[in-house]
């Protein structure tokens, strides 16, 4: 295999300078082969040593951006919050969202609905929970940094929250319309049993 490489100028004219011949090419080899056999004797050494336990150690960073589940978050949230709400709070976001849903919205723009919930006391929101991995969250940042890497940890955090949090409303917001529905027929079919008065002749 042919390698080649670059040398300044000025070292080149001090070669030239040399009165015997240089084998520039046996250099070259001997000082690759040099650095190799230093590597190859480095990993050897280590296996020798029995790192193991620490190089397992080393490598777990603790918990990882990627592996906080933020779909989790976002059901548990949107369950207590329906246990603190009151009606209407509950019957504002209905309204908020139906609107959203009549109106021509991308996914990405019906997920922001989310943000327009009010906060309710003891009950976490996505900034919450944001702040609450702040270390994580800027060491995420870091490595996409250090890698040249393209990446939004935030907007993609916010995105499994939200998506999870309108999927728990909507599940429970359809439970609640069917038993109201459920209390309305009934109270039809109670209404319809109910004997009808006989009419007074004498009104009629």
């Amino acid at each position: 295999m042919r390698i080649g490489i670059n040398i300044s100028n000025g070292l080149h004219r001090r070669l030239k300078a040399i009165p015997e011949s240089v084998n520039v090419s046996q250099i070259c080899r001997d000082a690759i082969e040099s650095v190799v056999r230093k590597h190859e004797e480095a990993d050897t050494r280590v296996y020798e040593d029995d790192l193991s336990n620490v190089i397992s150690e080393f490598a777990n960073e603790g918990e990882q951006w990627s592996d906080i589940d933020w779909r989790e978050y976002g059901w548990t949230d949107a369950r207590d919050w329906f246990k603190r709400v009151d009606r209407e709070e509950y019957e504002r976001f209905v309204y908020y969202r139906e609107f959203y849903l009549r109106t021509p919205r991308s996914p990405e723009e019906i997920l922001t609905l989310v943000r327009s919930v009010r906060p309710i006391e003891g009950v976490p929101g996505f900034y919450d929970r944001f702040e609450q991995h702040r270390d994580l969250r800027e060491k995420e940042w870091d490595r996409l940094d250090q890698w040249g890497l393209d990446g939004d940890p935030r907007g993609d955090a916010e995105r499994d929250y939200n998506t999870a949090w309108l999927a728990y409303f909507s599940a429970v917001h359809k439970l609640i319309e069917y038993t109201k529905n459920q209390r309305f027929e009934e109270k039809l079919r109670n209404r319809a049993e109910m004997p009808q008065p006989e009419l007074p002749e004498h009104l009629v």
